[in-house]
């Protein structure tokens, strides 16, 4: 994925990528980023409490929802209903490619 990123932004992406929501949110206790492409969902977590839970240490941080494409309705999804700047198919790069490229660009 960091690399299609490259590919598509021609902008430097560092990626970090944590199987674990403890461990993920340890770090997130003390480092910064510039997005957290939050690919949901998490065991025994909803989306909301997910979202929540990285919010509490990264209040400021844009985040696009990444949710299996069986879990995206048919209409285009508000990512206000989750409390993220964007929500984006799991599996579909293009989608969250567009979704990174706009939060991006829009700092």
């Amino acid at each position: 994925m960091d690399s299609l990123i490259h590919r598509v932004l021609k902008a430097e992406v560092w990626l970090w990528h944590e199987e674990r929501l403890e461990v993920a949110l340890k770090v997130l206790a003390v480092a910064s980023f510039q997005l957290i492409l939050l690919g949901a969902p998490f065991p025994r977590v909803s989306n909301r409490q997910l979202v929540r839970r990285v919010r509490e240490l990264a209040p400021r941080t844009p985040i696009v929802l990444r949710v299996p494409p069986d879990q995206m309705p048919p209409e285009p999804l508000d990512p206000r209903v989750y409390g993220v700047t964007s929500v984006a198919p799991k599996q579909h790069a293009e989608s969250v490619l567009q979704a990174v490229r706009r939060t991006l660009l829009a700092r």
